[in-house]
């Protein structure tokens, strides 16, 4: 466990759940950032992988009285 803690923290991964069993990481990034974590871990069981791919969130318009 700790060594994958280690490897997340050098991809700037974030731990967002842990416990003796399981852990979730958070990362964020370009495809082979993520790739290189996922070879990395690739030693370790894992379960599930989400990748959303490239996403843009748009801003609200501000209105202003002219």
């Amino acid at each position: 466990p700790y060594t994958t803690l280690f490897r997340s923290n050098i991809y700037r991964g974030k731990i967002i759940s842990l416990t003796k069993t399981n852990m979730i990481i958070e990362l964020t990034g370009a495809p082979e950032k993520i790739d290189g974590l996922l070879e990395m871990l690739s030693c370790y069981k894992i379960e599930e992988i989400c990748r959303t791919g490239i996403t843009g969130i748009s801003r609200e318009s501000v209105e202003t009285d002219d």
